[in-house]
């Protein structure tokens, strides 16, 4: 997953494993959070999702859902 800063014309990369599906963001001022498949054991019929939220001005990725 990527953002995309308009005023500046730069890319960040919010995911740290593109392996994975990151799913349904949601941006709410400088704060994203969404769904992330990166913990899935790939079983059949094991689709869990995390939740993992993202500070834009810090930088910090936090999971949080165990």
């Amino acid at each position: 997953m990527f953002l995309f800063d308009l005023v500046s014309w730069t890319e960040q990369r919010l995911t740290t494993d593109s392996t994975y599906y990151a799913v349904a963001p949601s941006v709410m001022g400088s704060e994203v959070i969404w769904a992330d498949y990166r913990e899935n054991t790939l079983q059949p019929d094991d689709w869990r999702s995390e939740l993992y939220h993202f500070d834009i001005t810090t930088g910090v990725e936090t999971r949080l859902t165990d």
